[in-house]
């Protein structure tokens, strides 16, 4: 999933699960090389400033989910 933050920032955020750590290392170097082959095809534009990557774990617990019972007001 990639994202643009709603305040229209040039940063984009690209998610990809992974269903165990040790994917995580193949994920971002398959990603770095993806993002190095763009930037040799851009022959001198510059579209790819900054990577990094980064690793968040999804928790239910932590997560907003409104209560689909309780009556909107």
């Amino acid at each position: 999933m990639l994202l643009r933050p709603a305040n229209g920032a040039s940063d984009y955020l690209l998610l990809l699960p992974a269903d165990k750590l040790s994917d995580l290392e193949a994920q971002a170097h398959f990603t770095a090389q993806l993002l190095e082959a763009i930037v040799q095809k851009a022959q001198g534009i510059s579209l790819i400033l900054r990577f990094r990557t980064e690793t968040a774990r999804y928790r239910p617990d932590g997560s907003y989910k409104p209560d689909s019972n309780r009556e909107r007001k």
